[in-house]
Parts: C-alpha cells; structure tokens; sequence
C-alpha cells in the first residue's frame, strides 16, 4: 500500500511539473498586455505532503509563461531522493525543448522545485509529440489556457 501512495505521489508530482525560480515570493511579475491564472495544489499521504503554486500568463487563449513553486515535505529521506530524481529527470527532459529555468533542492524533509517556463523558447510542438496527451492542448504550435487549467486540475490543483 505504502508502495503504491509513493507512485501516485510521484505521479502526480511529475505531472505537475508539466506545466511548472526560488521562493513563492520571487513569482515574476506579469509583462504587459499578460494576465495571469494561479493553480494551487495541497496533498498529503502517509508518505509525505505536497504543497504546490502555479501562475499562468496569457495573452488571448495562450500561456505565455508558466511559473511553478513546489514543495515535498516527508521524514522518510528514501521518498524524499526519490522525489527529487523524478524531478530532476522530468526536468532536464523537458528542458531539451528549450525555455526551462529550473532549481531542485533538497533541505532537512523537504525538496523544493522551482521552474520558469517560457512558451515563446519552447519548441512546444515537438514537446506535444513526445508526450503522448499533450496534443489536445495545443492549438497553432501554442499551449491554450483551459488546457493547461484542464492539466493542473486533472493533478489535483484548483485554478482560480
């Protein structure tokens, strides 16, 4: 059971990271002519919680720029490197696609991730390709907000 609350954690976590600086309080500001969407997710099982911060600028129906603040806390150090190698991995594959600024670091019980995500960098329409799903949320080689909203929901978040 233990096993299985790990992988559904890890699951969600990467898918997450599909979307996804330093701190909750280093959130770029918003450029001009954006507006901007915030998906938050909090989870929590007997292996550790999940506390998670997602901003979305837009132009139009277009994510512009996705910024991600993730936290993992848990006492087991097993989870919490497990945690940080999925992360890691899901972030350096998607930064082949170019436009990632990433950290992953881990201190104490806790593994705290940050990304910049800029659309405009990214080849976003091979990334589509690679991740089998994607596609039907990009729409002329551009990720569509209720998409990106439908992803973080479909993990977990609430998007306001």
């Amino acid at each position: 059971m233990k096993k299985k609350l790990l992988l559904v954690l890890l699951l969600v976590f990467a898918i997450t990271l599909t979307g996804c600086g330093e701190s909750k309080g280093n959130k770029p500001a918003k450029k001009a002519g954006e507006k901007e969407v915030v998906c938050t997710l909090k989870k929590s099982t007997d292996q550790g919680t999940i506390d998670a911060t997602y901003t979305l600028y837009y132009e139009g129906k277009y994510v512009t720029r996705v910024y991600s603040y993730e936290e993992v806390e848990s006492d087991s150090k097993v989870f919490l490197e497990a945690m940080k190698q999925q992360v890691e991995e899901s972030y350096e594959n998607a930064s082949k696609y170019g436009g990632y600024e990433y950290s992953v670091k881990v201190s104490g019980n806790k593994v705290t991730s940050t990304a910049n995500i800029d659309y405009s960098e990214m080849d976003l329409e091979k990334y589509a390709e690679d991740v089998p799903g994607l596609n039907q949320f990009v729409e002329n080689g551009k990720f569509t907000v209720e998409g990106a909203k439908k992803i973080y929901t479909i993990a977990g978040a609430t998007c306001e």
